[in-house]
């Protein structure tokens, strides 16, 4: 469950830390140093960069008077290298980085990131070179995202006015390809053009499509009538629905299968086989994170806490879910926005949110697994003192991996399968 409001009041939380910044992996390729210890990288100051500002907003310099509070390092930290406790350093204050999008063909990390003073961007990050901001909106506050498909098109969206722009050069350029509703939580493609979209909104639960790569989008399918029974008030006192908005979707492109996460309370997976004219419930929670496995017909699906789910492994063709790991039974927070697969090694972010716990969770982090079966400690913070919301992101890249931690960012080597010898899985 996603809502605009970012909270930094946590007891681990410390002041004047570096966010993100220039980091280079062939500096650091065969440095090796004790974990629990934090090295620092002297970059000096660079000069802040000029923004590029959208037409539709008014153009506005940043200027950033205090810098936002990080987390610390890592309470537990078995990465093992030097850059798997290494927070990147640079500018102080860029605020809250909640998604991240590493581009291969520009080989540039995205980041969507929402300043102190609210004002909204995307900056960008290449190897051995600084951030820069390359995208803003000054129109209002809320959220803004950044989307990629198969075929290198990149997306920037953000609300309040909504916008949803399309670029093919690393946002050089974009156009304008979609106006109201928004936001949209993730998007899927089929590698030849057409693009789905799931609608996170208020009280819309609308799967998009486009099927001209991008420049046009419908809403396609609307879950509220298709499961007009959960269209209904879940409180008298709300006017949300109890299928009020989509989170995930995946796209196989061996088999042509869709799948679509619902929620917010009721919340299911749901899959068609024929283009969309059908749809069956395959898990009672509407995934809100997923990666696929070797082989490509299994995949690994993340829950969003509320009916304390786990992460499940879903094989479609046998149909079968079955839970692999869940994080309550570990003292974790269990919300997962992000997971990935480098490798064959499988990385699950969870994290705490403010609204609506009940109790405060003490643990928050990464966890990692050689199958998607048995799954390790690997960086972890806690314990928490207060309700706080902790975002984690992951993303992939050539040689490492990038992690966000609401304003922090961290780099870390990929694992590989000897790092699990000798270490002891969750029971």
């Amino acid at each position: 469950m996603k809502t605009s409001t970012f909270i930094a009041s946590v007891s681990l939380i410390v002041a004047g830390a570096a966010a993100v910044a220039v980091f280079s992996v062939v500096q650091e390729r065969d440095a090796v140093a004790e974990p629990a210890e934090t090295p620092s990288i002297d970059l000096g100051r660079p000069e802040p960069p000029v923004p590029v500002v959208v037409e539709q907003a008014a153009h506005e310099e940043t200027k950033v008077s205090e810098p936002v509070q990080y987390f610390p390092p890592p309470t537990v930290d078995l990465s093992g290298s030097k850059i798997g406790n290494q927070r990147v350093p640079g500018f102080d204050g860029i605020g809250d980085i909640h998604q991240l999008y590493f581009h291969l063909p520009s080989y540039t990390l995205f980041m969507g990131v929402t300043a102190p003073g609210g004002l909204r961007s995307v900056w960008r990050l290449k190897e051995n070179s600084r951030p820069e901001r390359v995208f803003a909106s000054t129109e209002g506050e809320g959220e803004i995202a950044v989307f990629g498909d198969s075929r290198g098109r990149l997306y920037i969206q953000h609300d309040n006015p909504c916008r949803l722009y399309r670029s093919e050069d690393a946002f050089r350029t974009w156009e304008l390809v979609h106006e109201s509703p928004c936001m949209f939580w993730q998007m899927a493609d089929d590698g030849k053009g057409t693009l789905f979209a799931t609608l996170h909104a208020y009280n819309k639960a609308v799967l998009f499509r486009s099927t001209d790569d991008g420049h046009t989008w419908e809403a396609w399918k609307d879950f509220q009538k298709l499961f007009s029974a959960d269209a209904v008030r879940y409180d008298p006192e709300d006017d949300r629905f109890r299928l009020r908005h989509l989170h995930g979707v995946i796209y196989n492109e061996k088999s042509t299968l869709l799948m679509v996460g619902t929620g917010d309370v009721a919340r299911y997976a749901l899959q068609s086989w024929d283009d969309g004219e059908t749809w069956k419930k395959f898990w009672d929670e509407g995934f809100t994170a997923w990666t696929v496995m070797s082989g490509g017909n299994r995949y690994l699906l993340g829950p969003d806490e509320l009916h304390r789910h786990g992460i499940v492994l879903y094989d479609i063709w046998n149909g079968r879910v079955r839970e692999v790991w869940n994080p309550t039974s570990h003292g974790y927070a269990g919300y997962t926005y992000s997971m990935v697969n480098v490798d064959g090694i499988y990385y699950v972010a969870f994290h705490t949110e403010a609204n609506e716990v009940e109790e405060i969770v003490p643990k928050f982090g990464i966890i990692v697994s050689p199958d998607g079966e048995r799954w390790y400690q690997f960086l972890e913070w806690g314990p928490l003192g207060n309700h706080a919301r902790t975002d984690i992101w992951l993303a992939p890249a050539p040689g490492l991996v990038y992690a966000s931690i609401n304003g922090a960012l961290y780099a870390f080597r990929p694992l590989d399968q000897k790092w699990f010898s000798g270490k002891e899985p969750f029971k």
